[in-house]
């Protein structure tokens, strides 16, 4: 993988990218079968911001806080579980067993 500008022309007339020089480095595989990807990933020289995510879920967070994701599925769960034990307790368990 490299990475770096794209810049054009480089001191040797051709495409560099970062402090490569492009055209010469595809000139060493001529003649091979090769797959190149690129991936715009922000304008040359801006500051690149760094992704955020989730550690539990993997959303892409706007800002470092709560996941609105997680936030939601624990939510439901809450309820879930409220509705399913209405005001029944461990405690109510104990007392009718003895």
């Amino acid at each position: 993988m490299l990475r770096g500008a794209l810049r054009y022309p480089s001191y040797s007339g051709g495409w560099q990218l970062g402090v490569i020089g492009f055209s010469e480095y595809l000139a060493k595989h001529y003649d091979y079968e090769v797959v190149i990807i690129i991936a715009p990933v922000g304008k040359a020289g801006e500051e690149q911001r760094e992704q955020i995510v989730c550690g539990i879920c993997g959303f892409a967070l706007d800002e470092v806080g709560y996941c609105p994701r997680c936030k939601l599925v624990i939510r439901e769960m809450a309820e879930e579980l409220e509705e399913g034990s209405g005001t029944h307790s461990l405690q109510d368990d104990s007392e009718s067993q003895r």
